[in-house]
């Protein structure tokens, strides 16, 4: 029987002992047997530490190989850049500690790569769950696809950083983690699929927790950090066309769901306007904001 490639899992945790249990207890069950899982706790200010230990004895059971590092908050993107230089596997992926993987996630990303052999990364859907772990939506994949897809993700992240699996090789051969960014997945996305072809695996491998402390809540954050990433892709020849995309995109939603930011509103209304002022999201965009600026 053909020896199981070593999978390597990061947990980079904060302040989530409500969640985190359920997290390491979704891994624990994996179908997969040959995992390398490595947990920091940066520096959470809850219980996080003792639900950890409190599952501690049977990690070291469960796992090839298991690193518990506790130690004081750098934050997510210094986290994982410190915790890549501990990967030992063929393959690696996120667990965030506030999510929950499919029994079977791990087997069937492996299985995809070790079937693909010029896929550098493969992902797949989410299904959304609130704070008691209760399904709420199923997220959809509307532009996800597969093959060379550097153009198509620079006009927009279809890759959910908690389904990822990614070739330990190709990952370390784009540098890993970047520090210029806050954003941990998508400035890594873009560097693969420049380089690489990935994968799109129609299978649904994450229950992905939504709730106010995630850094995809904030719309106006996210907003910001995806311009900045963008904006370091400037010399490639579809960026233009991307970053015309994005400022639309960013003006309406805006508009639409964050009706409270004037100023960033109007800030990427006039980014948008030489490029899309005759575009029916724009013009609609521009009166929903003009009429909520009047009330």
């Amino acid at each position: 029987m053909k020896e199981q490639p070593l999978v390597t899992v990061l947990m980079p945790a904060y302040n989530h002992a409500s969640f985190i249990k359920e997290a390491i207890e979704s891994l624990i069950e994996q179908d997969y047997t040959n995992i390398e899982f490595i947990i920091t706790n940066d520096g959470s200010t809850d219980n996080t530490h003792d639900v950890i230990m409190e599952l501690d004895n049977i990690c070291k059971t469960r796992f090839s190989k298991f690193q518990y590092i506790n130690r004081r908050n750098k934050g997510l993107i210094k986290t994982l850049k410190e915790m890549e230089t501990l990967i030992n596997g063929k393959y690696l992926s996120i667990l965030y500690s506030d999510d929950i993987f499919t029994k079977n996630k791990i087997t069937k990303q492996v299985n995809a790569l070790e079937n693909n052999q010029d896929y550098a990364l493969c992902f797949g859907n989410m299904i959304g769950i609130d704070d008691n772990s209760n399904i709420v939506k199923k997220y959809k994949t509307k532009y996800a696809k597969s093959g060379n897809v550097f153009n198509d993700l620079l006009i927009r992240n279809f890759i959910p950083a908690p389904t990822v699996m990614m070739r330990t090789k190709a990952f370390k051969s784009v540098g890993g983690y970047d520090l210029n960014f806050e954003y941990d997945d998508y400035p890594l996305w873009l560097k693969i699929a420049h380089k690489y072809k990935v994968l799109y695996l129609n299978e649904d491998l994450v229950f992905y927790r939504s709730h106010d402390n995630n850094v995809s809540s904030n719309m106006l954050r996210t907003l910001k950090l995806t311009e900045n990433v963008l904006l370091s892709w400037r010399d490639e020849p579809i960026f233009l066309k991307a970053i015309k995309r994005f400022y639309l995109r960013a003006f309406y939603n805006l508009a639409k769901y964050e009706p409270q930011h004037k100023q960033a509103t109007k800030e990427y209304m006039n980014k948008a306007l030489a490029s899309s002022w005759y575009d029916p999201r724009f013009i609609k965009a521009v009166l929903r904001y003009y009429l909520l600026k009047e009330e």
